[in-house]
């Protein structure tokens, strides 16, 4: 079994609940000159799910059931992290990716958050919905991400200004 079967297996277990749903495994792919990447797409009817890792860190994004199926186009796409800051007014920062590299760990937590805000997930991609929605999203996936910069400089303040 290679490695991103396993991938797909553990996937399968943590995030049942999805599966019991009707999502189904659309498309997978591993990236051995990469890091050893993955990504594992999920389609439904209510909406899509892309599952990846980038380097030791993996997230969870959702998009409309007409976002495209071209596994690395994430247009259309947003992480957890936002979609929960939307959801619940926090705009706190806070990536959800990092446990030290344990896959399991982290696919329980997505699993976890995923299915503690399933049903307003579902009502945020229904069509009509995510249309008028989707600019707000992005401003605030921009906020978040400049959140995220300004912490990692205040972490780092010495490497301020240098290229």
């Amino acid at each position: 079994m290679s490695d991103l079967d396993e991938i797909v297996k553990t996937i399968e277990w943590k995030f049942a609940f999805l599966f019991e749903k009707g999502f189904m495994v659309s498309n997978k792919a591993f990236y051995e000159n990469e890091f050893g990447n993955w990504i594992v797409s999920l389609d439904s009817t209510m909406f899509k799910i892309r599952l990846r890792q980038d380097k030791n860190d993996i997230f969870i994004s959702f998009g409309p059931i007409w976002a495209s199926s071209e596994i690395r186009d994430f247009k259309h796409f947003f992480d957890l992290e936002v979609i929960l800051a939307y959801l619940t007014g926090e705009k706190n920062y806070y990536p959800i990716a990092s446990k030290g590299g344990k896959t399991e760990a982290v696919l329980e937590d997505l699993s976890r958050l995923t299915r503690l805000h399933l049903q307003e997930i579902a009502r945020l991609f229904e069509p009509d919905r995510f249309v008028e929605k989707e600019e707000e999203l992005h401003k605030l996936g921009k906020e978040l991400f400049g959140q995220f910069i300004d912490s990692l400089r205040r972490k780092n303040p010495t490497s301020q200004g240098k290229s």
